[in-house]
C-alpha cells in the first residue's frame, strides 16, 4: 500500500504515461490501416471509409489529447511537485462525489432542468464547500497523504461493481 502513494512509484507512472500512450497511438494506427485492407470493394466503400476515416481522426486527436496531457503533468510534476499533479484530480473527484452526497441528501431545488433534471443546488453548494475544505487540508504537509487515502476510498466506492 505504501509503495503505490510513494513520490517515487508516482513519477515512475508520471514518466511512463507519454510511452503508454504513444504505443497506444500506434496500435489504433495499426488497427485502421488493417480494417482498411479488409473492406470489400462494392457500393457502399465510400461511406465505410468515411466512417473509419472519422474513427481514426477520432482516435489521432483523443491519442494527441492524452498524449499532451501526460506530458504537461510530467513537467509539472518535475518543476512544482507532485501535488500540482494529484491534487487537481483529486480536487475534481472530491466536487462530482460531494455535490452527488449532498445533492441524494438535501437535495430539494433543481438547478436546470433542461440540462440535467437530477442536480440540485444543495449538491452545488455542497461539493463548493467540500472541495475548498478538503483543498485546503491537502495542502498542508502533514495530512496530504491520509486526506489522498481517505478521497481514493471514497472515490472508489462511487462505482458499482455488480
Amino acid at each position: 500500500m505504501w509503495f503505490v502513494f510513494s513520490h517515487t512509484f508516482a513519477y515512475f507512472i508520471l514518466q511512463l504515461a507519454p510511452t503508454i500512450s504513444f504505443s497506444i497511438f500506434l496500435a489504433a494506427l495499426c488497427t485502421l490501416i488493417v480494417s482498411f485492407a479488409k473492406v470489400p470493394s462494392s457500393p457502399e466503400t465510400p461511406a465505410i471509409y468515411r466512417k473509419h476515416l472519422a474513427l481514426a481522426s477520432t482516435t489521432t486527436f483523443m491519442t494527441a489529447y492524452f498524449h499532451i496531457l501526460c506530458g504537461m503533468m510530467v513537467k509539472t510534476a518535475n518543476l512544482f511537485g507532485i501535488k500540482f499533479v494529484v491534487i487537481p484530480v483529486l480536487l475534481t473527484a472530491i466536487n462530482d462525489t460531494f455535490a452527488y452526497i449532498f445533492g441524494c441528501l438535501f437535495g430539494k431545488s433543481p438547478m436546470f432542468v433542461s440540462i440535467s433534471p437530477k442536480k440540485t443546488w444543495e449538491g452545488f453548494f455542497g461539493g463548493a464547500a467540500a472541495t475548498v475544505l478538503l483543498g485546503h487540508l491537502l495542502w498542508e504537509e502533514d495530512v496530504f497523504l491520509w486526506v489522498a487515502i481517505f478521497a481514493s476510498i471514497i472515490v472508489s466506492g462511487e462505482y458499482d461493481y455488480e
